[in-house]
């Protein structure tokens, strides 16, 4: 768009990056750094700062679009107090819960995980960032990948939770520093005097490639769907959610309501079943937050409507010091009220719902454990 001087193509990049905060909200730091590359490409001279003022105005009102378009369907749906609360209010509650201490300790755990899955990789990609000391070349795209990275850090910031998936947000601007990498050593052979460079290059961005193929061979060649959700996820119950759910799809009829207490919601999905709340995701419940006694109150009140068919409670909650535990309280009394244990579900325990009693034979961990009950009160 800035190499054509395009305001189409402009606005339609605009429109890209804002789909970015629609998928999540840290994806407006990529819009952010769109709006301000439009804005500083085309220089800061009287006549080229008027002509990147016009792209920045096609620019953003490209990137409103997606999320304009959003308000205007939601609110038409009758549901845009709850769209709002949801992605702006509580997720404020959210994104401040953590101190800067947490946050840091998050960040170097998670991080290290995160890289050491491909060391070698990120190597080639910091060695990509002194490039712009080194290489003529890459020095005339040191605004956009510089910023890119710049960018890219503040989205996997907020909150400072720093989760393994976050740094998925980095992965564009890795790639970048990587090639860059490559591209600028293989530039410095000049009349085959240092030829030899390229092709080193070369030779060691496969190497890198290969040896972190080499590093999860298990889980890219190895392991069937089964094993690898246990690689990576060893304490979550997900390839166990769908033996509960496929239990529930046969027991059941399509309209029966279900509810999940928990963090378990893709039992949902594969049950092809409505839940009887709408708060699908547990740990919002009991996390140290202002919101948390209105919204446990809320889902209890749904779910005793509802009454549910069935009732998966994943013992995956996050408790705190300080953390709201009603929800829990009335989920034990509600349950042994109104419905029977139907069996256990432990996590990597041979996908076989087990009783109570034969759970009690076999000590074992019950963290993730999933725990069905079906009703008994009519």
């Amino acid at each position: 768009a800035i190499d054509d001087q395009s305001d189409r193509k402009t606005f339609f990049a605009g429109v890209l990056l804002g789909l970015a905060f629609i998928m999540k909200q840290p994806g407006a730091a990529f819009g952010l750094f769109g709006a301000l590359y439009v804005l500083s490409a085309g220089g800061w001279s009287q006549q080229k700062l008027r002509s990147s003022v016009r792209r920045l105005i096609w620019f953003v009102a490209g990137a409103v679009v997606p999320f304009a378009v959003t308000c205007l369907v939601l609110w038409r749906a009758g549901v845009f107090a709850k769209f709002w609360f949801w992605t702006f209010s509580y997720a404020y509650q959210y994104g401040t819960n953590l101190s800067a201490s947490d946050g840091w300790r998050l960040f170097v755990k998670n991080f290290s995980e995160a890289s050491l899955s491909a060391i070698a990789l990120w190597l080639l990609a910091a060695l990509g960032l002194t490039s712009f000391l080194w290489s003529r070349k890459a020095r005339a795209h040191a605004d956009f990948v510089l910023g890119l990275l710049f960018f890219s850090c503040l989205a996997v910031s907020p909150g400072l939770y720093f989760r393994r998936h976050y740094f998925i947000l980095l992965l564009p601007v890795v790639s970048l520093l990587g090639g860059l990498a490559v591209s600028s050593a293989s530039d410095l052979a000049d009349d085959g005097k240092r030829a030899v460079l390229h092709y080193a290059a070369v030779v060691a961005f496969v190497i890198a490639f290969a040896s972190s193929l080499y590093q999860d061979a298990y889980f890219f060649f190895q392991a069937d769907s089964l094993s690898a959700s246990h690689y990576v996820y060893p304490d979550d119950p997900f390839a166990e959610s769908i033996v509960v759910a496929n239990y529930i799809q046969q027991h059941s009829s399509p309209t029966a309501r279900i509810a999940v207490l928990g963090s378990e919601p893709q039992i949902l999905f594969y049950s092809r079943r409505r839940s009887a709340t709408g708060y699908l995701y547990g740990y919002s419940l009991t996390e140290e937050q202002k919101y948390a006694a209105t919204m446990q109150q809320e889902a209890i009140s749904e779910i005793e409507a509802a009454q549910p068919e069935y009732v998966v409670f994943a013992w995956d909650w996050e408790i705190r010091p300080r953390s709201e535990t009603a929800i829990i309280v009335w989920a034990k009394r509600y349950l042994a009220q109104n419905y029977e244990l139907v069996g256990v579900m432990r996590v990597r325990d041979g996908l076989q719902l087990r009783s109570e009693e034969e759970i009690g034979r076999t000590p074992g961990n019950l963290r993730g454990a999933l725990f069905l009950f079906r009703r008994t009160m009519p």
